[in-house]
């Protein structure tokens, strides 16, 4: 019944722990953050971890929702898992800023664009948050691909 956090770029997250803190009743996991002095007292509801593949992936499969960052891997990985997702993209990164947009445009993550989310926030995104069925994969091969490229290319020319 976690909630899996991972950030890419610890700096510039100021007030995001503190709002993990406020949420008492949620238990959090945390990765790439450097855990404060006093977290044991302030932050007794998060879990710091340093990276290390296997676990981080044990913890992605049994979290109950995501807040990471939008780059492209992570939220792969939680879609095909059917995990709801809040991100937060970094700023200045097209790609995380167009993921952001997409995730919410098809409904299938929400975003906060600017800042950081408050207490409120992530328990409001906790409240709808419910788990999806795992993505659909289409697996159609290279040939497909080329030939579907091929194809979309020979409409543009004309």
């Amino acid at each position: 019944e976690h909630v899996l956090v991972y950030h890419n770029d610890p700096t510039g997250l100021v007030g995001l722990l503190e709002a993990l803190g406020e949420c008492r009743e949620v238990s959090f996991i945390a990765y790439n953050f450097e855990p404060p002095p006093d977290a044991a007292t302030r932050l007794p509801n998060v879990t710091f971890k340093r990276p290390d593949v296997e676990g981080f992936l044990a913890d992605l499969a049994a979290a109950r929702a995501v807040i990471a960052t939008a780059g492209y891997t992570l939220t792969s990985e939680a879609l095909w898992l059917g995990k709801p997702l809040l991100v937060l993209p970094n700023g200045g990164i097209f790609e995380q800023t167009l993921n952001a947009i997409m995730l919410e445009r098809e409904g299938l993550g929400e975003a906060v664009m600017k800042g950081m989310p408050s207490a409120a926030r992530i328990r409001e995104f906790l409240d709808r948050a419910r788990p999806r069925g795992r993505a659909e994969v289409v697996q159609c091969g290279n040939a497909a691909a080329a030939d579907c490229i091929e194809r979309v290319l020979g409409e543009i020319r004309r």
